[in-house]
C-alpha cells in the first residue's frame, strides 16, 4: 500500500496518509507527466525557430504503422515507423509518403492512424523524425502554429 506522511491538523502528530486506487492512478500520471516535461531540457522552440531548422514543414495523415528493433550499432531503441501520406508540403522537399520514426523513449512522438497532423520533420541518421518537444501535433489542435508557419512563408515570399 502506497501512503505519504501527512501531519494531523491541530494535533501535530504525524499519520500516513492512505492512497485509493484512484488516488494510486492520479499520482502515477503525475509522475508520468512530470517526467516526460523533463525531457525537453532546451525548452520548446519557437515556431519560427522549429520551421528554419526542420528539413520540412508537411501536413500529412497517418496510413500505416510498423514496430522497429533496435538497431544493430544502438543508436536507434526500438520504436514505431509511422507511414504518412503528406497532403501539403509548407516547407521544404519530401515524399508524397514518408516514413517518421518514434523511438521507444521519453522522448517519443506517438502518431494515430487516420490522423491529420502538422509536422516538423528532422532527418537524422537517416531516419526522419518528429520532434516531442517542438510545434508538431495533430492538425485539429495546431490552428495557432499553422497561422504563424503560413505567415512565415509569405514573409519569405514577400
Amino acid at each position: 500500500m502506497w501512503s505519504l506522511a501527512r501531519t494531523t491538523r491541530g494535533r501535530g502528530e504525524n499519520r500516513p496518509l492512505r492512497l485509493s486506487a484512484i488516488g494510486k492512478v492520479a499520482l502515477s500520471i503525475e509522475l508520468i507527466s512530470s517526467t516526460a516535461v523533463a525531457v525537453c531540457v532546451d525548452g520548446r522552440p519557437s515556431v519560427a525557430s522549429e520551421y528554419r531548422t526542420s528539413r520540412s514543414v508537411v501536413i500529412g495523415t497517418v496510413i500505416g504503422e510498423q514496430s522497429l528493433p533496435k538497431t544493430e550499432d544502438d543508436y536507434f531503441r526500438d520504436g514505431t515507423l509511422y507511414r504518412v501520406k503528406t497532403t501539403k508540403i509548407l516547407r521544404g522537399a519530401i515524399a508524397p509518403t514518408m516514413g517518421i520514426f518514434s523511438e521507444n523513449s521519453s522522448g517519443r512522438f506517438p502518431m494515430d492512424l487516420g490522423h491529420e497532423y502538422l509536422s516538423f520533420v528532422y532527418a537524422e541518421d537517416g531516419r526522419l523524425r518528429a520532434d516531442n518537444c517542438g510545434n508538431s501535433g495533430l492538425l485539429s489542435r495546431s490552428s495557432r502554429i499553422l497561422q504563424q508557419v503560413q505567415k512565415l512563408i509569405k514573409e519569405q515570399r514577400d
